[in-house]
């Protein structure tokens, strides 16, 4: 399988489907933050992350949560039900088929 480190040290890493440009070359991974995985849907994946939440914005029909994944903020949609709040840690995962990467450079 092919993997994307996306955090500086490499320690994170990302299965992905196909070959993602030249092996070294930095590319940008972008992900809809309705698309992100978390809880027990993350963790059935197989391969999942722990974040702590740093804040949570309310938006009526919905939550934006706000997190670090290693060095990199991230930002996921969760449901206005959920019960998560800033501190709160969970697991997330990134479907391989709903990720989008760009090159760095651009």
């Amino acid at each position: 399988p092919h993997t994307v480190a996306i955090a500086a040290d490499e320690s994170i890493r990302i299965a992905v489907e196909q070959p993602v440009g030249v092996p070294g070359e930095r590319v940008t991974l972008g992900i809809r933050p309705e698309d992100i995985l978390t809880g027990a849907e993350a963790v059935a994946m197989g391969r999942s992350f722990p974040v702590t939440i740093d804040l949570v914005e309310e938006l009526g029909g919905g939550r934006l949560a706000y997190a670090r994944l290693g060095s990199e903020e991230i930002s996921l949609a969760m449901s206005a039900e959920t019960t998560e709040s800033a501190g709160a840690t969970l697991p997330l995962a990134f479907p391989a088929d709903r990720l989008h990467f760009f090159s760095a450079e651009s």
